[in-house]
């Protein structure tokens, strides 16, 4: 049985990445904090999933952005049925790395 790692923005991902772990991540989204977005973050790591075979992305801006109601009322936080469908596309991805 693989290992797979879920990463968030907030975990070391490049070293799980480069050692050779499946990984699996997710883009980042919310509205520009202080003139800073994730559209950087999410750039580099749509370049890592082409060039890596350990790697698989779950793209939660597209998500997010065909289900508004998945975030709080505050446009920026995830709504607990936000959570919940993630929950079950990251599951998808983990029965990928079989």
């Amino acid at each position: 049985m693989k290992v797979v790692k879920a990463i968030t923005l907030r975990e070391p991902a490049a070293s799980r990445i480069a050692a050779g772990e499946e990984t699996i991540a997710y883009t980042g989204f919310r509205p520009p904090y202080r003139g800073v977005s994730y559209r950087g973050y999410n750039r580099v790591l749509a370049q890592e999933d082409e060039r890596r075979d350990n790697l698989l992305v779950l793209n939660w801006v597209r998500m997010v952005r065909r289900h508004h109601e998945w975030l709080a009322r505050d446009g920026v936080h995830v709504s607990a049925a936000g959570y919940a469908a993630r929950a079950r596309a990251v599951g998808r991805l983990v029965r990928l790395c079989g």
